[in-house]
């Protein structure tokens, strides 16, 4: 006869325990990776080398697509690269630039 597993609790507080489990999420996002991919905030301004205040001024302002929930913002990845795809070829668009975050967008930068 096997014996049964041990099991180990820990005294976790509910907002440790919610943490952890968001941290189990996004890591499990991260690591199932695709053209879909949902980026948060801080995703997006790294790839657009921004600024997080900056990546709200042109939800707000430019139109960058984005879903809010509560506190939080989300974002497709192709969303955001066809939103620079916009912003370049406008009148006056510094193409250069805008070329730059498209590639660091689509992976090859």
């Amino acid at each position: 006869m096997t014996e049964p597993a041990q099991v180990t609790v820990l005294p976790m507080s509910a907002d440790a325990l919610r943490s952890l489990v968001r941290e189990a999420v996004r890591e499990e996002l991260k690591t199932n990776a695709s053209d879909d991919d949902v980026l948060d905030l801080e995703d997006v301004a790294r790839l657009l080398k921004i600024s997080t205040k900056t990546v709200v001024k042109y939800i707000n302002k430019r139109g960058l697509p984005a879903t809010r929930f509560g506190q939080n913002w989300r974002f497709r990845r192709d969303n955001v690269r066809s939103w620079l795809q916009e912003q370049a070829v406008k009148f006056g668009a510094p193409s250069e630039r805008y070329g730059d975050k498209l590639r660091a967008v689509k992976g090859e930068g």
